[in-house]
């Protein structure tokens, strides 16, 4: 039996089984982006003619009938099929092989009268229909590609391999008026392709290096040629990092203050932002990196993501003029798979030769593997490209078919990780375990952090002289302000094609120091060093180091407590009523509650003595402010038989925080605590009306305490076992 075609339009045939189509302007392009480097959609064209209730022959692009090889006219049915109902968007499938193979779906894209009775369909693939939808795009970190695609495709139907979409994403998608963009973007940062199922829906999945399909010689056209292309000595391909920091840069996204308030307006964003913020009336109804939908009318801003690079190149050991492929602004390339995407893109450019050829159509496909004999003899192996089929009973396709390639790496770059500690070092050297010898390795240095600054002294407590200052109140002293955490540590990172068994020159930097007393600041962590590899001169984290496979933070400065605490303030001194009168300050954190001194009422009696009356007026005394680790002194009240002096209670003597965990940055040492605030005590003599009076003494301030030492540093090592 003959090789027929058949079209099927929701489920209904416009071509009967029996029946073919063919002639110029009919055909079938199919693609295979092997690397993803493009996504061109399928395409499949055809021409009829229609008249209702007629049988409708077929014709060629220049108009003339088409038979069979029998020089029977192939016509359709007509019944109540009718071109005018043909919407875009509606679904063709096209099969071959008496209608048992199915070539594929398609969705009309165009359907064109170009004559009384004739009509012309231009139809497009699942990926051409990604072209005319928008996708919101936005920060992704750890984000599955199965999730994204899924966002991406929307209501049209496909599947996904397993280990395609469990593929980590992190970085940056734009939002873009065409979906297949972001598609593409995703499918080459992963190395997925674009496949089929049987019944024609997308398959997105890896391109196998299994056994290759046999084309038969019998199918294999006589001509055709090998191209010899211009392969790339190099590739260079530039990794992206996205930061959220708290010193990012605030932009204004949206100002419509002067103007027409906004309903449900979209603001698009020239670059991704984080903690957006609206003013006066105006809110926002949705949002992400990229965009906002906002009502109402005020200004929008936001925080521009500091965006990171760096460059990863590889030469592919091509001898030849040198041809260098760059990639640059693929967003989702980052630290963790930019060494499988350049190798990736090493081997397919690195092909020298490529194949075309007419053949004749049986089971082969784009991206198939095949093997076959080349138009001079020689036997091939190879993967299809492309396909431009024309349609008749005979398929013919010219293919083009990539020589010398094998598909992959893969995903991530690297599948396993293990943590280097000082401990782990010995004499100097750091061995590796075994399964990680020969392997492809990351190599991430994170140097020591540096020690936080001191935190300062509190202030001594007053104590003003002068019997007419006993009604003045004497403030307590200020607590001592808190130190600022240290400095981050310096990374380095290095990519290793073949991991050694061992490195000497091994070592972890150490934490730097706390700052010693009263606002010093604390000293930079020592270096991490592996062999030739080194933090020395290396930049310093402006953000978390993110392990990428488990998600682990290192570097860490934006936790609670980073900047030590401040002291407490001393209170002022007891005024004669009781009421108003306080003690120090406590000092509350998360490692404990600390409690200010007590305070100390001052008093007014009189002595009766033969020359008539002495008033005693003793000043009160304040309590000393707590620091952390460490309560106030309690204040004295001024009353002394021989001095009639008081005494403000001392502020505490912060405790010094304790070292920073491994990689963070030293704590800010914490302040001393205030001293209480004191009054004179004096005497009033009722004979010679005369006053004499006797400075009390304000509480001592408490001690800041010395910084934080930083945590030391480690080493990384990402890697495929070997």
């Amino acid at each position: 039996m003959s090789n027929f075609n058949k079209i099927t339009y929701n489920g209904r045939n416009i071509l009967d089984e029996d029946l073919a189509i063919g002639g110029a302007g009919n055909n079938l392009m199919l693609y295979q982006a092997l690397i993803s480097e493009e996504l061109k959609p399928d395409t499949f064209g055809f021409n009829l003619i229609y008249d209702k209730g007629k049988l409708l022959f077929l014709i060629d692009a220049e108009g003339k009938y088409l038979t069979d090889a029998d020089g029977k006219f192939l016509v359709v049915k007509a019944d109540d099929f009718d071109p005018e109902a043909f919407r875009f968007g509606d679904t063709l499938d096209y099969y071959i092989d008496n209608g048992a193979t199915m070539v594929g779906q398609f969705y009309v894209r165009i359907v064109r009268r170009i004559a009384k009775n004739v009509y012309r369909f231009e139809c497009t693939s699942a990926i051409g229909m990604t072209t005319y939808y928008g996708h919101n795009g936005g920060i992704y970190s750890g984000a599955t590609l199965g999730s994204i695609v899924a966002e991406i495709m929307g209501n049209i139907p496909y599947t996904i391999d397993a280990d395609l979409a469990d593929v980590t994403c992190t970085g940056w998608l734009p939002k873009v008026a065409a979906a297949r963009d972001n598609l593409r973007a995703l499918l080459f940062m992963s190395g997925g392709s674009v496949k089929k199922n049987a019944n024609g829906t997308v398959n997105f999945g890896y391109i196998g290096s299994g056994a290759a399909k046999v084309i038969q010689d019998v199918n294999l056209n006589v001509g055709g040629s090998i191209s010899h292309l211009e392969p790339a000595t190099r590739v260079e391909v530039t990794s992206h990092e996205f930061h959220a920091l708290p010193g990012d840069e605030t932009v204004t996204l949206y100002d419509n203050t002067n103007g027409v308030g906004a309903t449900s307006l979209v603001v698009d964003f020239q670059q991704p932002c984080h903690d957006l913020a609206v003013t006066g009336s105006l809110v926002i109804e949705s949002s992400n990196a990229n965009y906002a939908v906002v009502t109402g009318i005020g200004t929008l801003t936001g925080k521009a993501y500091t965006h990171s690079i760096s460059l990863y190149a590889m030469d592919t050991g091509v001898q030849s003029e040198p041809n260098v492929i760059q990639v640059a602004d693929n967003c989702m390339i980052n630290p963790g798979n930019v060494a499988n995407v350049t190798k990736r893109i090493a081997g397919y450019y690195a092909i020298a030769k490529e194949v075309d050829y007419l053949i004749r159509v049986t089971n082969e496909r784009p991206g198939d593997k095949v093997t076959f004999k080349d138009p001079f003899g020689d036997q091939q192996t190879g993967f299809i490209k492309e396909m431009n089929v024309t349609l008749s009973k005979r398929l013919n396709a010219n293919t083009k078919i990539a020589l010398n390639w094998t598909p992959g790496p893969f995903g991530d770059s690297y599948s396993a990780y293990k943590v280097f500690r000082a401990a782990d070092i010995s004499s100097g050297r750091l061995t590796f375990p075994a399964e990680m010898v020969g392997a492809q390795a990351l190599v991430v240095l994170l140097s020591g952090a540096g020690g936080g600054q001191a935190g300062y002294d509190g202030a001594q407590g007053e104590a003003l002289g002068g019997y007419q200052n006993l009604g003045v109140p004497m403030m307590g002293g200020a607590g001592g302000a808190a130190g600022a955490p240290g400095e981050r540590g310096r990374m380095y990172s290095a990519y290793v094609n073949v991991l050694p068994s061992y490195y000497d020159n091994a070592a972890i930097g150490v934490g730097g120091a706390g700052g010693a007393s009263n606002g010093a600041l604390g000293s930079a962590g020592g270096d991490t060093t592996l062999g030739t590899f080194t933090t020395n001169g290396a930049p310093q984290l402006i953000d978390d180091y993110t392990n990428f496979l488990d998600g682990t933070a290192y570097g860490l400065l934006n936790v609670a407590g980073e900047a030590g605490s401040t002291g407490g303030i001393g209170s002022g001194y007891g005024t004669y009523d009781l009421d108003t009168s306080t003690n120090g300050a406590n000092h509350t954190c998360t490692d404990g509650t600390w409690y200010g001194g007590a305070y100390d009422n001052g008093d007014y009696y009189r002595e009766y003595v033969s020359q008539g009356t002495r008033y005693y007026s003793t000043g009160g005394a304040g309590g000393g402010g707590a620091a952390h680790g460490a309560n106030g002194s309690a204040g004295v009240a001024g009353y002394d038989p021989v001095n009639y002096l008081g005494v403000g209670g001392a502020g505490g003597n912060a405790v010094a925080p304790a070292q920073a965990a491994e990689t963070q940055a030293g704590r800010g040492g914490h302040g001393g605590g205030g001293g209480g605030g004191c009054a004179t005590s004096g005497i009033y003599y009722s004979w010679s009306h005369s006053t004499s009076g006797h400075a009390g003494t304000g509480g001592a301030a408490g001690l800041g305490s010395a910084g934080g030492q930083g945590g030391d540093g480690l080493i990384i090592v990402y890697y495929n076992p070997a």
